[in-house]
């Protein structure tokens, strides 16, 4: 059964085709559903007992994460202005990177756009409308592994027209009031402490290293703040009480990444918005019409960062 359902979805057999993949097996306890969620109709839900997992399409983000019978890992924005030029509505979302190229707000057409979805055995295949400016779709298959408080989200790019370019592909969740936000160490001459600064405020914030190689930053009530690293895991990670959302993609050694290389990002805000940002990029490659590349990044829940 689709769910609005566009011509959108007849613009790249290739795209398609390639996230479709071929007779998927049946998950008897992965439920896939069709919900209302908050103010939104036609969400898409997919559940397996562990975990459960809300993407609304007409605004193209992942709203809701978190054990099965437990509350939002994510951050919903209760103060949007639907009025504003651009919504930032919290959950999880796309952008491309580098984000030098362009400035707020983000490009309509991908991000708070009305997205296509097709439901899945074991989730659904989320496709984004064609983006004026850029050329480009996004599509995302979002499965949900049985037994487990994990899901495995596949973000494919393709150039569809106009002229190459540049990207990576840039996928950003947003975390309700963490406790600590978390980065795995990677010292190289360049970053002796192991993790790179977007600032020199950053050193006003509180942070704690831990034996097992990761760095964990805690919100200051004042000041925002970003920081990077090229850790070989490609862990990000975010702490509320005594439960931690992992965010996972491969790391390409020898691969340029954005921002010097800075392969896995977070970002806390300063008060009253109390959230913080995963942030994990692919290669920068060239795209041309008719490329694509994807990137697979997985979420678990855990009581642990390993």
């Amino acid at each position: 059964m689709a769910v609005l359902v566009s011509n959108n979805l007849r613009v790249s057999l290739a795209l398609i085709s390639v996230l479709r993949l071929a007779a998927s097996p049946q998950f008897p306890d992965v439920t896939v559903k069709e919900i209302s969620f908050r103010n939104w109709a036609n969400g898409v839900e997919i559940a397996n007992g562990y975990a459960r997992l809300v993407f609304v399409p007409q605004i193209g983000r992942i709203m809701f994460f978190g054990r099965a019978n437990g509350g939002n890992l994510l951050w919903i924005n209760s103060a949007v202005n639907q009025k504003d030029d651009w919504v930032n509505w919290g959950g999880d979302k796309l952008w491309t990177a580098p984000q030098a190229r362009w400035s707020l707000p983000p490009d309509k057409d991908i991000d708070g756009s009305t997205w296509t979805v097709v439901k899945r055995s074991d989730g659904f295949l989320a496709t984004s409308p064609i983006s004026q400016k850029d050329g480009i779709i996004f599509a995302r298959r979002v499965a949900m592994i049985p037994g487990e408080p994990t899901v495995k989200i596949t973000n494919t790019l393709q150039k569809v027209r106009g002229i190459p370019l540049e990207l990576s592909i840039w996928q950003v969740a947003q975390v309700a009031n963490p406790d600590d936000m978390v980065l795995q160490r990677r010292v190289t001459p360049e970053r002796l402490d192991g993790f790179a600064r977007y600032s020199e405020k950053s050193r006003e914030f509180e942070s704690r290293v831990s034996q097992d190689g990761f760095v964990a930053f805690r919100r200051h009530p004042k000041v925002s703040m970003k920081f990077g690293s090229s850790g070989i895991s490609g862990v990000v990670a975010s702490r509320h009480r005594d439960t931690y959302l992992r965010m996972q993609t491969p790391y390409q050694e020898g691969a340029t990444y954005p921002d010097g290389g800075l392969a896995q990002q977070i970002y806390l805000s300063n008060d009253p918005l109390a959230y913080g940002e995963l942030e994990l990029c692919s290669p920068i490659r060239m795209y041309r019409p008719g490329d694509q590349s994807s990137m697979t990044v997985t979420w678990s829940i855990s009581n642990k960062i390993q």
